[in-house]
């Protein structure tokens, strides 16, 4: 029974892509707000800018990779 539950899951929704989309959805405005006003003499600046992109190349990795797994 559980299994079956499980399968339908996984056929009708792909929740890795709508977390992808989420990530990227979330982080990327984020990471724009970021990179227009520079100040990269504060140390918090700079670890929130790291953290933001490092948010956005793991969304896009897995949005890339679910896709390619699609296939």
């Amino acid at each position: 029974m559980a299994e079956a539950v499980r399968s339908f899951f996984a056929e009708t929704e792909n929740t890795r892509l709508r977390g992808a989309l989420v990530l990227l959805l979330g982080s990327g405005p984020l990471l724009f707000l970021f990179l227009t006003n520079p100040e990269i003499a504060n140390p918090y600046y700079v670890f929130g800018l790291g953290i933001t992109a490092v948010a956005v190349l793991t969304g896009a990795f897995l949005l890339i990779s679910s896709q390619m797994g699609s296939c």
